[in-house]
């Protein structure tokens, strides 16, 4: 008997989710969760048709449901009776800025990722709001930037399982080129790596861009990498560092989407399988960045790492943070961006947020929302087109 899923969002990264989890032989049903009810019925017959070439897919459903509103979240869950929460909706897709000319992409970037953090938080605070209150107590994975997020979510008391993607997609780089370099089989290589979301602008950056601390250079978060080859320690000899920093421009737009599905349906498949086994994600029980983890039965658990005790690989992603533009995370949830960072946004978008208070995410997104729509017709784009 197979699992029922409950997915929040079949957009440019819930949509590619979607396809995978109709084909997934551990899936029985899913239940697809948003606002426009005649766009979800047809992106579920997308993905029962892609199902279908290959197989008897999954049983698809699509229930209109507002995640803005914690009491329709609620009443959704105890509907469906999900064994398993995917989280992959946002208030603005992470791509729009491969919209924009050169000059106006690069007047942003300096800002990091951080910053654009309330559009991503919004909809997972409400999500676990809801979650609460139907007292649902099955798996939560969150895919919206769950480095940063499921932190927040864990200091306001509802931490998820686990995140999907960031540093699963760097291990999958890792993994691939150390075993060309050892001519093996990228499966009989065991990588442990520790690492945030933020090493992802290093690690998947253009050939025409380096690395470096200073000027243009691209900036390396910290991180820890051990790659294995039957027990030995072949980091060096596999040159695995050079395979994690290596330039590896991938397609501008939303076809990253597929490369996060394909990490995220597999977590999923391996939480939900009775045999444990090894992987990698971000933000389990609420920690920040990512890890290797033991998985299997329902759960998410860090890994014991050959040489690093946990507490210095979290302090290892609690400093990568401000390679994103955040300057930490209080106890109460509150995220303090960086100045650098702060100045970027106020100097291009006309947005000043030093600071954001959980109580101030849904306001603050309305904001740097509206301005960004600003900034865009500025440039003569129109925003409405990434979304058909």
């Amino acid at each position: 008997m197979g699992s029922v899923i409950m997915l929040v969002g079949t957009g440019h990264l819930g949509g590619p989710i979607l396809d995978r989890l109709a084909a997934s032989p551990r899936v029985e049903r899913v239940a697809a969760v948003g606002r426009d009810a005649r766009r979800g019925e047809a992106r579920c017959n997308l993905a029962r048709l892609t199902a279908a070439v290959a197989g008897e897919p999954a049983q698809l459903e699509h229930h209109c449901v507002d995640v803005a509103d914690p009491g329709q979240v609620a009443a959704a869950v105890r509907r469906i009776g999900p064994d398993l929460v995917l989280h992959a909706a946002s208030l603005q897709t992470w791509w729009l800025l491969d919209l924009f000319p050169e000059e106006a992409r690069a007047a942003l970037a300096p800002a990091g990722y951080g910053l654009w953090l309330p559009l991503h938080l919004a909809l997972a605070m409400t999500l676990m709001e809801g979650l609460a209150e139907a007292s649902y107590g099955g798996v939560v994975l969150n895919a919206a930037y769950p480095d940063v997020i499921n932190v927040v979510l864990a200091r306001l008391g509802t931490p998820p399982t686990g995140g999907v993607g960031n540093v699963d997609e760097l291990v999958a780089k890792v993994r691939s080129g150390a075993a060309r370099k050892l001519g093996v089989a990228g499966r009989d290589l065991d990588v442990w790596l520790v690492a945030h979301h933020a090493l992802q602008r290093a690690a998947f950056r253009p050939s025409d861009s380096s690395v470096g601390a200073s000027g243009d250079e691209v900036e390396v978060a910290p991180y820890h990498l051990r790659v294995e080859l039957r027990g030995e320690d072949v980091t060096e000899r596999a040159r695995a560092h050079e395979a994690l920093l290596a330039p590896c421009e991938l397609p501008p737009g939303p076809g990253w989407g597929n490369f996060t599905a394909a990490s995220g349906v597999a977590l999923v498949e391996a939480v939900l399988a009775e045999t444990p086994s090894r992987t990698h994600a971000p933000g389990p029980g609420g920690l920040p960045g990512g890890y290797p983890v033991d998985v299997g039965g329902g759960r998410i658990e860090v890994s014991a790492v050959p040489g690093l005790s946990r507490a210095a690989a979290v302090a290892i992603n609690e400093l990568s943070h401000g390679f994103d533009g955040i300057d930490g995370i209080g106890e109460d949830g509150t995220v303090a961006f960086a100045e650098d960072a702060t100045t970027v946004m106020r100097d291009t978008l006309g947005y000043d947020c030093a600071m954001l208070p959980p109580g101030d995410v849904a306001g603050r997104a309305a904001e740097l929302a509206a301005r960004f729509r600003e900034y865009a017709a500025r440039h003569g784009i129109d925003l409405r087109l990434a979304v058909r």
